[in-house]
C-alpha cells in the first residue's frame, strides 16, 4: 500500500487524466486528519494524512466520520469551491502531488490555486498555494525556527529529497483506490466504536449475559430432572417411619442409599424431599418459557451485534437512543426500550450465500435504506408504484437469478405475490421528507406474474425465524 516515489508520478497521472476539467462542488475536511473535495454526484478526492500511511485517492463512498470545522478546512472551502481543476502532477519526483486550479477571488477574478500534498510519513501535511506559489493555509504549519518553516506568507518550499532515484514500478490504480477505501473503513469503524463505545459495549455484554443466562437456566433444567421423582422418598420415609434414622446420613430406599439430612427429624427429611420435588416441578414447568425467553434475547442482541459494523453514524445514533445509551432529544422524547431498537433491524433471508436484507415498515425501510452503510453499488429494489418492502442484495454485481430472487423476495415482503420491481444501485437512492420513503432517480424494473415455490420457501422460513 505504501507507494515509493516512482509511483506516485503514475498516481498523478490517473488522477489528472480523471480529474481535469472538473468543477469542485465541495471542500471538506473530516474527522482529524481526512480531507476532500467533491465533484460530479459523488466522485471525490480524499487526502488522509495519516502517520504512517498518507495517501491520496479517488473514491465514490462518503464519509461520515464528523465534520471538521477546523481553519484549513473552512479556508480551502472558502478559496476552492467551485475552483476548476486543471492539472495535476509530481513535484521533485518525490512523494509530493500538487493539483492545480483556477478558482475565484472574493471579487470573482479568476486565480490560479495549488493543493500540495506531502505523502511523507511522520510528516504528511497538506498546503493551500496562491498563484505566486505563497502559502495560504495548511493542515500543519511548521515555525520560522524549523528548516523548512511553514508560515503563511512564505514562498512554498518542497522538502529537500534524501534518496536516490528509483526505478519505474508498475501501478494498479483501481486496486490502490480499493485498497485505500478498505482502510479508511476500518478507520471510520474505529471512530465510530469510540464515539459510541457505550453503545457497543451495552449491546456486546447484553448478547453474553443473554448466553450465561441460557446456561443456567439448562442447568437449572438438568438439575431438576434429578429430583422430580424426590416425592417417592419422601412417601418412603413417612411408610418406614420406625426403621429411618436421620443420624446415619442415609437411608436404604430399595438397596439404594439416599442422602438424609443428620440435623433433621425424620419428618422433616419428608418434607424436604416433597419440597424439592416440587421445586423441580416448577422449574421444569418455567423453564421451557423462561429458556425461549433467553434464547429469543440472545439472538436480538447477536443480531445487533452483527448490525452494529454496517452502520452509518445516523444508525448508530439512533440505536444508542433507543438502547437508552444516548439521552434522546427532548422534543417528542420516547422511551427507550430494546424491543425498539430490535424494530429497527431488516429482516434476513441468505440463499446461495447470497445475503438479502428487507424491511417491512417505514421504521426498517428507513434504517435499511439510509442508516446502514451498505455498499453504493449493493442493489436496493422496491415494488414499483405500490407501498411495500425496500430490500438490498448485499453483493456486487449479482446475477440476474439473483435478482430475480430479490425481486420475489421484495414482493412477498410488500404482501404481493405478483407486480413489478424497480432496482438500481445503491447510489442512486435519496431519502425522502418522511420515513420509508426513497427517491430513485434512475433505475431498471421486472415485472413478475408470481412467485417462485423457492422463494416462498424462503421467505416462510425467514418469518418462522423472526416469530
Amino acid at each position: 500500500m505504501r507507494l515509493k516515489a516512482s509511483q506516485i508520478s503514475l498516481l498523478a497521472k490517473e488522477l489528472e487524466s480523471r480529474c481535469a476539467e472538473q468543477r469542485i462542488h465541495l471542500f471538506a475536511g473530516s474527522g482529524e486528519s481526512l480531507y476532500y473535495f467533491q465533484f460530479g454526484r459523488s466522485s471525490r478526492v480524499y487526502f488522509c494524512l495519516d502517520g504512517q500511511l498518507p495517501r491520496v485517492y479517488l473514491s465514490n463512498q462518503s464519509s461520515d466520520l464528523p465534520p471538521s470545522s477546523g481553519q484549513f478546512a473552512l479556508q480551502c472551502k472558502k478559496s476552492l469551491s467551485n475552483a476548476l481543476v486543471t492539472g495535476c502532477r509530481q513535484i521533485g519526483g518525490d512523494r509530493i502531488i500538487a493539483f492545480d486550479f483556477i478558482g475565484l477571488d472574493e471579487v470573482f477574478h479568476e486565480r490560479k490555486l495549488t493543493l500540495v500534498a506531502e505523502l511523507i510519513p511522520t510528516k504528511a501535511n497538506l498546503i493551500l498555494l496562491d498563484e505566486d506559489g505563497k502559502i495560504e493555509a495548511a493542515h500543519r504549519y511548521m515555525g520560522l525556527n524549523e528548516k523548512r518553516p511553514i508560515v503563511k506568507g512564505l514562498i512554498y518550499e518542497a522538502p529537500e529529497r534524501k534518496f536516490a532515484a528509483e526505478e519505474q514500478e508498475s501501478f494498479d490504480f483501481d486496486f490502490y483506490c480499493q485498497e485505500c477505501e478498505r482502510l479508511e473503513n476500518e478507520i471510520r469503524l474505529k471512530a465510530l466504536k469510540q464515539k459510541y463505545a457505550k453503545l457497543f459495549s451495552f449491546v456486546t455484554n447484553k448478547a453474553k449475559s443473554a448466553k450465561r443466562k441460557i446456561t443456567m437456566i439448562q442447568n437449572d433444567i438438568e438439575e431438576a430432572k434429578k429430583h422430580i421423582g424426590d416425592g417417592e422418598y419422601g412417601t418412603y420415609i413417612f411408610m418406614h417411619l420406625d426403621e429411618i434414622n436421620p443420624s446415619t446420613g442415609f437411608m436404604d430406599y430399595y438397596g439404594t442409599p439416599i442422602p438424609l439430612d443428620k440435623t433433621k427429624s425424620v419428618s422433616a427429611n419428608a418434607e424436604m424431599f416433597f419440597k424439592r420435588q416440587k421445586k423441580a416441578k416448577a422449574s421444569l414447568n418455567n423453564g421451557e418459557a423462561n429458556l425461549s425467553k433467553a434464547q429469543e434475547e440472545m439472538k436480538r442482541f447477536q443480531r445487533l451485534v452483527e448490525i452494529l459494523p454496517f452502520c452509518s453514524e445516523n444508525g448508530l445514533r439512533e440505536l444508542s437512543i433507543e438502547l437508552g445509551c444516548t439521552p434522546a432529544p427532548k422534543k417528542g422524547k420516547k422511551t427507550a426500550t430494546t424491543k425498539h431498537a430490535e424494530s429497527l433491524l431488516p429482516h434476513e433471508i441468505i440463499h446461495g450465500g447470497i445475503t438479502y436484507w428487507y424491511g417491512t415498515n417505514a421504521r426498517q425501510n428507513d434504517f435499511l435504506s439510509f442508516a446502514l452503510d451498505t455498499e453504493k453499488d449493493h442493489l436496493w429494489m422496491h415494488v414499483k408504484g405500490n407501498h411495500g418492502a425496500h430490500l438490498i442484495i448485499r453483493k456486487a454485481n449479482p446475477t440476474d437469478a439473483e435478482i430475480s430472487f430479490g425481486c420475489e423476495i421484495c414482493l412477498l415482503a410488500s404482501g404481493l405475490n405478483d407486480g413489478e420491481v424497480m432496482y438500481c444501485p445503491k447510489s442512486n437512492v435519496r431519502k425522502g421528507s418522511v420515513p420509508g420513503q426513497a427517491i430513485v432517480k434512475e433505475y431498471r424494473s421486472a415485472f413478475f406474474r408470481s412467485v417462485s415455490k423457492q422463494a416462498k420457501e424462503a421467505f416462510q422460513q425467514a418469518r418462522r425465524a423472526k416469530q
